[in-house]
């Protein structure tokens, strides 16, 4: 995932636009049956940032795991990712 992050950016790509968007864009497309780890990275980040106040960053992360477990009909890990989502709120 780090190197996949390294490659050069194309053409098209501003420069003003942060290096973590390569990481987000490039490699679930490389690896799409990661999808369920990157749901659980979400999830951590959630709470990481809920525990640090940092709730705007906690939404961002929580919601995108909710809708990926969601997609993907892991309820288990759903139902564990709203309950942080209402504690964020």
């Amino acid at each position: 995932m780090h190197a996949l992050g390294d490659l050069p950016r194309p053409r098209h790509h501003s420069a003003r636009t942060p290096p973590r968007a390569d990481y987000r864009t490039r490699w679930p497309c490389v690896w799409p049956d990661t999808r369920p780890l990157v749901a659980h990275c979400h999830l951590g980040l959630g709470k990481l940032y809920r525990r640090t106040a940092q709730r705007e960053q906690a939404q961002e992360h929580l919601t995108a795991a909710t809708t990926m477990y969601r997609e993907m009909g892991m309820t288990y890990w759903l139902e564990k990712a709203e309950g942080e989502l209402k504690v964020s709120t």
